[in-house]
């Protein structure tokens, strides 16, 4: 009941309550919006420099001093690795003993041993 006769004194009195004192509102911060793309590309970066260190031509010329490009390519030096190859192809043909008996246990040994049949107790 005394809460409702106050409100009618404050009624009458033209206000219901008075206005406080506010203090004076500071300048507004900006707010910094950080978008995701913004934090991508600093990140990861554009993938690729966007201007070009070197011309073409001067990285060429770079990779031939380096010796990674190759500009005298015979068809002499291939034949030649060919050739090479044929010789040892032919040596492994030769009727070694030693290496011809070491084929045959291997080949035995596989026979009894499978693929996986190796320590499964151990796994892991």
């Amino acid at each position: 009941m005394e809460i409702l006769e106050h409100m009618k004194t404050l009624k009458g009195k033209g206000g219901e309550s008075k206005p406080e004192n506010k203090p004076p509102a500071s300048k507004s911060l900006k707010p910094i919006l950080i978008t995701r793309e913004m934090i991508k590309n600093k990140v990861f970066g554009a993938g690729y420099p966007s201007l070009p260190t070197m011309s073409q031509e001067e990285f060429l010329e770079k990779e031939i001093l380096e010796g990674k490009v190759v500009l005298d390519y015979k068809d002499d030096q291939k034949q030649n690795k060919n050739k090479n190859k044929t010789s040892d192809d032919e040596s492994d043909n030769e009727d070694d003993p030693a290496k011809l008996q070491k084929k045959r246990d291997w080949d035995e040994w596989r026979d009894d041993h499978r693929r996986g049949w190796g320590n499964r107790e151990n796994m892991g």
